[in-house]
């Protein structure tokens, strides 16, 4: 819990909310663009931006860690959203008191919908696996990803040995790599995945769900794969599944 507290995570989410706090400071909604010059704008959207990101972040850990766990992704992020869209419309409602002269009260269920749009986009850039590949990645998945082909890229789906073959599986298809499982596996120590079978690895940010009863569990993968999760990889999968796959 509290993953945004990690350095790789805080940078991912600083730049996010940079991005957001410029283009808002430009555009000057709410008002802002007829009421506040420039520089006021931008100290007014990054306070609004970074103090609400602060209370996304609280409530969607929560949605995935204790209350929603069970869900997936998308639905703990929307839902701890709409939590935390309520106090943050109260901080933007408490800087426009601060910066102007209010915001009359038939205006905040507008400013409701706002804030839980911007909230819910950012959540979903720093939450969501499908935006993994925009963090940094450890320099020691390289030696296996300069195998692939530039045209599939280097985001991985899953691997899957083959005899003395790995077949590498990527958003963009497949290839065939004249390579030891174990190798393969030794090479993207640094690469945020998992091994789920004797002869399986998933992506993280490529695992979807997981399906089956009892000693018969599958992981569902992005580019549609059906994996067997075996017994002895099941615990660490599980917990990956309930963090919301990730590291």
């Amino acid at each position: 819990m509290w993953l945004f507290l990690e350095p790789s995570n805080l940078r991912h989410k600083l730049r996010v909310g940079l991005v957001v706090t410029l283009i808002l400071s430009i555009a000057g909604p709410f008002g802002t663009y007829e009421a506040l010059g420039l520089w006021a704008r931008l100290l007014y959207w990054s306070i609004a931006i970074f103090g609400c990101a602060l209370l996304f972040e609280v409530a969607i850990d929560l949605a995935i860690f204790v209350f929603l766990k069970t869900r997936p992704i998308s639905q703990q992020i929307i839902a701890g959203a709409a939590v935390a869209s309520i106090p943050a419309s109260a901080v933007v409602a408490g800087l426009a008191a601060v910066f102007r002269q209010g915001m009359p009260a038939a205006d905040w269920p507008w400013l409701f919908c706002c804030v839980f749009l911007v909230g819910t986009i950012m959540s979903f850039l720093n939450f969501h696996p499908a935006f993994a590949a925009l963090r940094p990645r450890r320099r020691d998945a390289s030696a296996f990803l300069d195998r692939l082909p530039d045209a599939l890229g280097e985001t991985l789906d899953s691997l899957s040995m083959n005899d003395h073959y790995v077949e590498a599986v990527t958003a963009k298809g497949s290839v065939m790599i004249h390579l030891r499982f174990k190798d393969a596996l030794e090479e993207l120590s640094g690469y945020p995945g998992l091994q789920i079978h004797r002869s399986h690895w998933v992506a993280l940010d490529a695992s979807e769900r997981i399906e089956g009863k009892g000693r018969s569990l599958r992981v569902h993968t992005r580019a549609g794969r059906t994996l067997p999760l075996s017994t002895t990889y099941r615990q660490d999968v599980l917990a990956a599944q309930e963090r919301g796959w990730t590291p």
